[in-house]
Formats: C-alpha cells, structure tokens, sequence
C-alpha cells in the first residue's frame, strides 16, 4: 500500500488547530523580538541549528541512544508584529515555513495578523491530529521517523495514540498537496451574484444588538439561489441545525470544512461526494435569520477562519463584490 492510499486509511487531519488549554505541548518560553540579543530567541534559534546537525548525523540510525542527542521538543510563544510574515518568522529563526504553518493551522498566507500569538517549535517538524486510534509504528511507515523517537521527542511511554491526541513529527514536511491549500486558494466562492452584507468577526448582533463573533460570512441572495460547493469532499451534515436552521456541512482535506446555513432545500444527503462547484442546495431564510441570505463558514480543525482570507475570488465572475 503506498503511502497516499495508507494516510487515508489512516484518517489523519493535518496541520492541527490548538486551544491552549488542551494544547499536548504548552508553551513555556515568550519570544519578545526576532533578533539577537533576545535571550529566548537565541536560545531557540541555536536549538533549532543544532537539532538540524544532529539530525543529518543521525537520521540514518535507529540506536535509541543516538535520538537522545536531540532535545526534546520545547515551544516559545511569539507575538507578530506588523513587519512580520509567516516566512520572514520562518527565516529568521531558521525554521522551514511547514512548521509555523503546521503548529499554528494557518488556513492561508493571508491568515496572520499583527498582534496574533504563534507558537514557535525548537524543531522542524508537524503536527498529526488522528480521528481514530492508531499504532506509532503506522505512523512510522508514513514518515520513516522510528517509533524510539517519536516517543522520545514526545514524551510519551505508549506505542499508540488516542483519537484526536496530537503528536509531533519531528523533521516532517508537509506534502505539496496540502501545501497547496495555503499558497493557493482552493475554495470558491458558493454563490453567484451575491452581495455580502455581513463579515467575519465582532458585529452588532441583529437580534440581541450587542457585540458578538460572527464566524463567517453572509451573502444577501434572494430564496432559491443555487449554492455550489466551495471545494471537493463529503457532505457529512444536511440537516436542520439551531440558529442555521437548514444546514449543509463538507468536510474536506486536512481538516478543513464549510458551514452553508439558512438554506431552503437540500440537493444533496449526508455521505453525499461532491466536487468544488456541484450544486450542493438552495439559499433561503431558515433558522435565526432577518432575511433571505447564505451564511458561509470555513473551518480548520473545527476552528473558523475568515473566508476572506482563504476563497479565490478569481474563479467566479460575478459582481459578489460590487
């Protein structure tokens, strides 16, 4: 079996999203600059270097003893600044940029914004968050990292993992495909000839009138608009859900989903495959709603994201803009 067809089985989620709370690896160091003289940043910055060394002496050796040369797996806290990127963070501390995507489920290179906390790694490597529970050695088979240093870099005593425990793959890439899901933006826009008349983030609640979070974004169509699929993968909800009312939900690739809310029919069912672009329902004014709109959310991990960063707005020529 190769290694594509034995990750599905598998059912891994990739580029996990984190609460700090029930966080594996809590952050125990603040880098305040990206710049020598800052005592953690130095210290991170030599950790990362000498790890990379040791590695490239190692790799080829399963001797336990030798792994222990490494250092475990230590995280920093970092605040962006406004002339910071994800590649610049990467760069400056010597990291591949897999790894702050990775750690920090950035859905995009439009997704960090100044004043963000990231968390910063002492080595390169990402991030597995598992459906199900799965043996170590299976995980080694995928990415040729020996179940010894899995479990030391870890620090954990067992050859298996909970579902949904997160674990980190020391000197892991990300593949090209799920690369591709950052650099280029693979979800369209849901709807033709819409406007949008609510975004993501703090609003005046309609009904209430206080300020609440807004986890996607509305698009004023009129009650029998076609709704597309945003991208490929499996319609896992087509059900009424509170405040939704009329609910479609696809799950897609590594850990991303979106939400189509407020709907007024179903034209497809729960175990449903679809592709970016199949008609999927059609818009209405079900649930908490104060007039005829789609609601779109995109989630990573379960963790919503602005759309605005993530949709190609080049695939649809319409004036959804305007």
């Amino acid at each position: 079996m190769d290694n594509i067809n034995l990750m599905k089985k598998l059912g891994f989620l990739f580029l996990f999203f984190f609460i700090f709370e029930n966080f594996l690896f809590s952050a125990v160091y603040q880098i305040e600059t990206l710049k020598q003289g800052d005592s953690v940043f130095d210290k991170f910055k030599k950790d990362i270097s000498e790890n990379h060394k040791i590695w490239k002496k190692i790799k080829k050796k399963s001797d336990p003893e030798n792994f222990q040369k490494l250092k475990r797996l230590t995280i920093a806290l970092y605040t962006v600044k406004s002339e910071d990127t994800i590649f610049s963070i990467a760069e400056n501390l010597g990291l591949v940029v897999d790894t702050l995507i990775s750690f920090n489920s950035l859905a995009s290179n439009l997704s960090l914004k100044t004043g963000d906390e990231i968390l910063v790694p002492n080595m390169d490597g990402v991030v597995l968050f598992p459906k199900n529970q799965i043996k170590l050695d299976e995980i080694e088979k995928v990415y040729k990292i020996p179940v010894s240093l899995l479990m030391y870099i870890n620090n954990i005593q067992r050859k298996f993992l909970y579902a949904k425990e997160e674990l980190f793959i020391p000197f892991a890439r990300m593949t090209e495909e799920e690369k591709s899901y950052f650099f280029a933006k693979q979800f369209i826009l849901p709807v033709k000839n819409g406007k949008f008349t609510s975004n993501y983030g703090m609003r005046v609640d309609p009904f209430t009138y206080k300020w609440t979070f807004h986890g996607g974004v509305d698009i004023s169509v009129p009650i029998g608009t076609n709704v597309y699929a945003s991208a490929g993968g499996k319609v896992i909800v087509a059900d009424w859900k509170e405040g939704y009312g009329k609910l479609v939900v696809i799950e897609h690739k590594y850990g991303y989903s979106t939400f189509y809310g407020h709907l007024s029919k179903y034209m497809v069912k729960a175990g449903d495959e679809v592709q970016a672009g199949d008609l999927i329902a059609l818009s209405g004014n079900t649930g908490r709603s104060t007039g005829p709109h789609l609601h779109f959310e995109i989630r990573r991990q379960d963790l919503r994201k602005n759309p605005m960063d993530i949709l190609d707005f080049t695939h649809n020529s319409n004036n959804i803009l305007e």
